[in-house]
């Protein structure tokens, strides 16, 4: 019994120390949530934990800067990839012409259009939303253009 305590208690002080070097390395960043644009599954004061390598997927929740003020940062979920078309049709994304399912964690979520239903990013961009569609400012409602370039993405959140 001793030994099994023992064993766990060195195992999560290895884990916790490799938590502590990747923080202090960069490759993970802690992230306060402000706002509700991803409640429920997100809530604004919520912290997160985000990788700072790699690059996102279909789904991933990512922290980006805003594209209007690089100074603030945004916790949205990525739908659309480089170089797709991405259309919000009564609700329901399709991608490139085809049906895209949502995953569990977001599928009553209803993607409103915000009067362009139709949007082709370039080969550097990304095409992100808030969980909380009537109350966030995403992709489908930004000045600039509907594409995130990858330089702003900061990370993917940690699962």
């Amino acid at each position: 019994m001793l030994c099994q305590t023992l064993r766990t208690a060195v195992l999560l002080a290895s884990l916790v120390l490799a938590v502590q070097t990747f923080v202090a390395l960069g490759w993970l960043r802690p992230v306060e949530v402000a706002g509700d644009s991803m409640a429920p599954s997100h809530a604004d004061g919520g912290r997160l934990l985000v990788r700072r390598w790699g690059l996102p997927r279909r789904w991933d929740v990512v922290v980006l800067r805003s594209p209007n003020d690089a100074q603030q940062l945004l916790v949205k979920r990525v739908i659309g990839l480089p170089g797709e078309e991405i259309t919000l049709r009564e609700g329901r994304v399709q991608i490139d012409g085809q049906p895209l399912g949502n995953p569990p964690e977001v599928a009553g979520v209803y993607y409103g259009a915000m009067g362009h239903p139709v949007w082709r990013l370039g080969t550097d961009e990304w095409f992100v939303v808030g969980d909380n569609q009537p109350v966030s400012i995403d992709s489908r409602n930004w000045e600039h253009a509907p594409g995130v370039p990858t330089r702003l993405i900061v990370g993917t959140v940690a699962r």
